[in-house]
């Protein structure tokens, strides 16, 4: 992903930030009724997040659930009552998590399928979408920890897991995974990730000049307030709908399904709002510094993965664009006999894989889930 920015333009953002500066408000997005600068019926589109929720319902609830890091988390669930076994290693509590810039709402068109064989767990990653940020951390450790507090908050303590996400959320979820025995009251049957490669490798493939401009967010919004100041003064929905753009692939099909249901508004309406920008910028500069140590000492300490664990990749995005070899590139972050599967996607669908090929997604979803031994569907 790339945007051509002249030396003119970026001069013209800074200036007229500093000329007509953005209204420096502490938007609480959990509380949108509150939050005059927030489309309160466009915020509330991604509430239409679909699933089985018992026979005669087909939509999740929604929570607002407070944990210990102080985010006030949102999130999209099946009700704890509506699976009987709900928790077990039949029937595992299924965490799908969000990347950048993005919110829950990324999952619309995956949820209404495999909830009808396991429960969900769909939250806003903390400073995301409806959910307050962690005032004390955007590391990924933070993060992890929030969400996994939440789903004990709703489901209860000792439940069984899998650990899902994409982007920013698959890397949350690999945090997890590589500690998990730093989080007892969850048992985690296996992690499957998104079209990322660790943080580590991705800074190192930056050797390449045009593996960097396509990540060139990655060097950007570590700049913190400068980058959050340009942003702002583009229009934190204008960068975020540019990002999509970019992001999308050349598959025209793919990219009118990720376009579906005022996506691109959702997230635009959502990143207008400085709490969710200063948020996704503390979540970037957390991986550059805190993150991308972490990673370092887990490879130096041999703390690899040690659960199943599945990747699924845009073939033209990690391949084409980026030159990894998925496979090789995992197979040094996790333990041989963990059992390590990747599965690329084709044909020309870009990063944002999960709403470029939901079927994809939910495909191999469901293999994974296969492998760990989990209950066939369906509920309903």
């Amino acid at each position: 992903m790339a945007i051509k920015f002249t030396f003119a333009s970026l001069v013209l953002f800074i200036v007229v930030a500093q000329a007509a500066p953005y209204e420096v408000v502490n938007v609480n997005v959990s509380l949108p009724q509150n939050n005059s600068a927030l489309d309160y019926n466009l915020a509330w589109v991604q509430s239409q997040l679909y699933g089985y929720n018992g026979a005669t319902n087909n939509q999740l609830t929604h929570s607002f659930v407070p944990v210990t890091c102080g985010a006030n988390v949102s999130v999209y669930h099946t009700d704890p009552g509506v699976f009987a076994n709900a928790g077990t290693p039949q029937t595992p509590i299924l965490l799908l998590n969000h990347g950048y810039p993005e919110s829950s709402y990324i999952w619309r068109d995956v949820t209404p399928v495999v909830s009808h064989r396991v429960p969900v767990f769909v939250p806003d990653r903390p400073g995301y979408g409806l959910s307050t940020v962690c005032p004390n951390g955007t590391d990924e450790f933070t993060m992890a920890s929030a969400i996994l507090e939440a789903a004990n908050k709703i489901y209860g303590n000792g439940i069984h897991v899998i650990l899902g996400g994409h982007d920013r959320g698959a890397r949350s979820m690999h945090r997890a995974a590589v500690s998990i025995d730093q989080f007892p009251n969850v048992n985690a049957l296996g992690v499957w990730m998104a079209d990322v490669v660790p943080i580590v490798e991705e800074y190192a493939s930056f050797s390449n000049p045009n593996y960097s401009t396509n990540y060139f967010h990655w060097n950007f919004l570590p700049k913190n307030a400068f980058a959050t100041d340009v942003i702002m003064a583009y229009g934190g929905g204008n960068w975020v709908t540019e990002i999509n753009h970019l992001g999308s692939g050349i598959n025209a099909t793919a990219t009118a399904i990720f376009q579906s249901g005022q996506s691109f508004e959702v997230y635009a309406n959502f990143f207008n709002q400085l709490s969710v920008t200063k948020a996704s910028v503390e979540d970037y500069t957390s991986g550059a510094t805190t993150d991308y140590q972490a990673q370092l000492a887990d490879q130096a300490a041999g703390r690899k993965i040690k659960m199943p664990t599945h990747v699924l990749y845009s073939y033209s995005n990690l391949v084409v664009a980026s030159g990894f070899n998925v496979s090789e590139t995992w197979s040094r972050w996790v333990e041989p006999s963990a059992g390590l599967t990747t599965g690329p996607v084709c044909c020309g669908q870009g990063h944002f894989i999960i709403e470029l090929a939901p079927q994809d997604s939910i495909d191999q979803l469901d293999a994974f889930m296969d492998r760990l031994g989990v209950a066939p569907c369906c509920a309903g």
